[in-house]
């Protein structure tokens, strides 16, 4: 294969004149750029594992470059693990986990994240583990912006040969960018819809969770109920709402009304919602907030409208995470085992990396929620 890829001579004889090594107008010197070459053959995959490689003098003639050249590419590659063997004895390209970094990096979408209780303990979850298994752990945060304008191209500007494997949590990412991520190393993408594709993903099972949900509200009675979150494009938006229609099909006279917004923190976005439904005669009796997030909002928006909770309306939140001060309510809650998911996805990477078999139990199952936690903003419908 190599033999083929490099048939052609890669640099002008012009820029070789003079001691070898040197750089020529400005430019790198020759080596650097020979090494480049054949890092980037092995990185893409071109040249695969194990291959043996031509001798120095024959790649030195096909890329029309100098044995010297060559030979000190070569050494160049060796010191970082991408060539193994001897010169004489024959040089093969190194597998991966022959030229392991031991860094493994996560992609966010944003640094928020870091501020975010849920994520936080998702991202604990993921780094425990693989640190516990010899990795160090680098988080690489998306641009916000480019993410928004779906152009994620700048993924290219990674450095992936510095990285054993990487867990995307940024849904936001461009799924053929992360297809082409896990074409040049191990690849999980936490909280996307995967099946029948080639990448390894992990998921919550937000159906299950929505299912309870709705199972709870209408033990107490509540039969018109909304869910509440952001990011219709979302996988686990879309999962809260089609657990909670799954119990609307099978019980009838159980109604699910669904508004979406796109920021969870943006007060007015939520107050236009909520005022299609609350703002009338027969306003549902339960929210369902699909994100901790829109909680202190949502408390405020009943507050103003004279509706206590509740006695008025029931609150069903996700996530049981610590509320800012002002929620002094007991929330009743979806609860996410987070770091259970984190640890997961690890688990699978790690595999991948080593190129081990991942148990089916492991690639056919869900992360399940922890389940329901009934505490004191849910009660009876109210009479009324």
């Amino acid at each position: 294969m190599l033999w083929r890829l490099l048939r052609g001579k890669l640099f002008p004889m012009d820029e070789i004149a003079g001691k070898v090594g040197s750089q020529v107008e400005g430019r790198p010197p020759l080596f650097t750029r020979v090494a480049e070459e054949l890092r980037q053959k092995i990185r893409d995959g071109v040249v695969a594992e194990g291959e043996r490689l031509p001798t120095e003098r024959d790649l030195a003639s096909r890329m029309g470059v100098s044995a010297v050249t060559v030979q000190k590419a070569v050494k160049e590659l060796q010191r970082e693990g991408l060539i193994k063997g001897k010169r004489g004895s024959g040089r093969f390209v190194a597998s991966r986990t022959e030229r392991k970094t031991w860094t493994v990096a996560v992609l966010l979408y944003d640094s928020i994240h870091f501020a975010n209780p849920v994520m936080s303990q998702r991202l604990s979850g993921i780094q425990s583990p693989l640190e516990a298994a010899g990795y160090h752990v680098h988080y690489i945060v998306m641009n916000r912006r480019r993410a928004d304008e779906a152009d994620a191209s700048w993924l290219a500007s990674i450095d992936l040969s510095s990285y054993d494997g990487m867990v995307v949590l940024a849904h936001q990412a461009e799924t053929s960018q992360v297809h082409s991520l896990a074409q040049q190393l191990p690849v999980v993408w936490m909280d996307q819809h995967c099946a029948g594709d080639q990448l390894m993903g992990v998921r919550v099972d937000m159906i299950g969770g929505g299912l309870l949900a709705a199972e709870h509200l209408a033990s107490l009675g509540h039969r018109r109920v909304v869910l509440l979150n952001a990011g219709r494009h979302v996988a686990a938006c879309q999962e809260q709402h089609e657990g909670m229609q799954l119990y609307a099909r099978r019980h009838a006279g159980f109604e699910v009304c669904w508004l979406n917004v796109t920021k969870s923190r943006d007060h007015e976005q939520v107050r236009e919602a909520l005022d299609r439904v609350f703002i009338g005669d027969e306003r549902p009796t339960a929210l369902v907030c699909g994100a901790h997030d829109f909680v202190p909002l949502v408390m405020d928006y009943f507050d103003n409208l004279g509706l206590a909770i509740p006695q008025d309306v029931s609150l069903v939140s996700w996530d049981d995470v610590l509320m800012p001060p002002t929620v002094r309510l007991p929330l009743t809650v979806v609860d996410i085992d987070s770091a259970h998911a984190g640890g997961i996805a690890s688990e699978v990477l790690c595999k991948l990396i080593d190129q081990k078999p991942i148990a089916s139990e492991i690639l056919e199952s869900q992360v399940k929620p922890a389940g329901l936690i009934v505490r004191e903003s849910t009660a009876l419908v109210p009479s009324h």
